[in-house]
């Protein structure tokens, strides 16, 4: 299925795109696709297509700021999981989507938190892949490797594999030429001269830095009341000025609980009730066990789904995922009543 390629302007003056697949059924969920750091809506092309053949739902996967085919944001630190929550909410807003199921890859997932805080009774479920509450710093910094480059081309389809599976840092394993074909077009930007990134280079790379000094030098900040100087930049703290009440209790929380860790507890206490699919890399070095435990115990309705010779993230491209994800959301996508205020 091609989809329908769209934009809105957002509340930041910034071209948002996002793919459209099938039209909207009012007596069934919305899909609501979200990628991860890096990725964009190309990662759903395939299952986003399947979805509506199998199903006849409607599916929109957006474009992050500074991704794909989304204008690139001039202020780094709005590059964060709340402004980009905000712009999905948008989204949402703007289509008139009383009833949505969102499918959140790693960043996806944190801003599905983020979206429960403000429109919770929109939710009616959430697909988490290979996110929890928790993320290991050292993950954090082995995802600098997207960084770190002087500029966005990469070269060959080879370049590109090659590329791909230096930041895999060897978790995924025995994927099939088909599969990291898939791959390699969903992540770069395929051009007559080679292969390119897809998204802000320097802006996300000033992001991903800023949130690294975060957790470094949390413990410093721990008594201070100062938004500002948590976030590290007067621009953020302007942005935090419009923040819900909820949003800047979590943020001022985060990273308190353990200075190895990313703690983001306070947003996904936001997904409390609504029912969770958490699909696990088990060679993952950014939902470990660990991580998932502590989930599991702010949000014990969570089902886990784990898969060996894989990492972060999962690529909607393998039949035992797609079929457990079939048997989760047909709960929401076959019962016509589940949209009843």
């Amino acid at each position: 299925m091609i989809p329908e390629i769209k934009k809105f302007t957002n509340r930041d003056n910034l071209e948002i795109a996002y793919r459209e697949y099938g039209a909207y059924q009012p007596d069934k969920p919305t899909i609501l696709c979200l990628a991860g750091l890096t990725r964009n809506s190309k990662s759903f092309d395939d299952y986003a297509s399947y979805l509506c053949r199998q199903w006849g739902v409607h599916v929109i996967a957006p474009d992050m700021r500074g991704r794909g085919l989304s204008e690139h944001d001039s202020l780094w630190p709005r590059y964060n999981i709340v402004s980009e929550a905000q712009d999905f909410i948008e989204l949402i807003q703007n289509n008139a989507i009383d009833n949505v199921v969102i499918i959140g890859t790693s960043r996806g997932g944190m801003q599905s938190a983020v979206m429960a805080g403000e429109i919770k009774e929109k939710i009616k479920a959430v697909i988490l892949n290979d996110i929890g509450t928790t993320v290991p710093i050292d993950a954090l910094q082995r995802l600098s490797r997207l960084f770190q480059k002087d500029d966005r081309y990469v070269g060959t389809y080879d370049d590109a594999l090659s590329a791909f599976y230096d930041i895999d840092n060897g978790m995924t394993k025995n994927l099939t030429p088909q599969q990291e074909y898939s791959i390699i077009h969903s992540i770069y930007k395929k051009e007559e001269n080679g292969y390119w990134l897809d998204y802000d280079l320097e802006g996300l790379g000033l992001s991903h830095e800023a949130t690294i000094k975060q957790i470094n030098f949390s413990e410093s900040y721990k008594d201070m009341q100062d938004i500002s100087v948590f976030l590290l930049h007067s621009v953020q703290s302007a942005f935090l000025k419009g923040l819900q009440p909820t949003h800047k209790s979590a943020v001022k929380e985060m990273n308190c609980a353990d200075d190895d860790i990313l703690d983001l507890s306070h947003f996904f206490s936001n997904l409390k009730d609504i029912p969770l699919l958490l699909l696990h890399g088990i060679s993952s070095d950014i939902l470990t066990l660990k991580d998932i435990k502590k989930t599991q115990e702010l949000l014990p309705q969570t089902q886990v789904a784990s898969f060996k010779d894989r990492g972060h993230t999962l690529y909607f491209n393998e039949p035992e995922l797609i079929e457990i994800c079939n048997q989760f959301l047909s709960n929401f996508i076959k019962n016509k009543a589940f949209h009843l205020k």
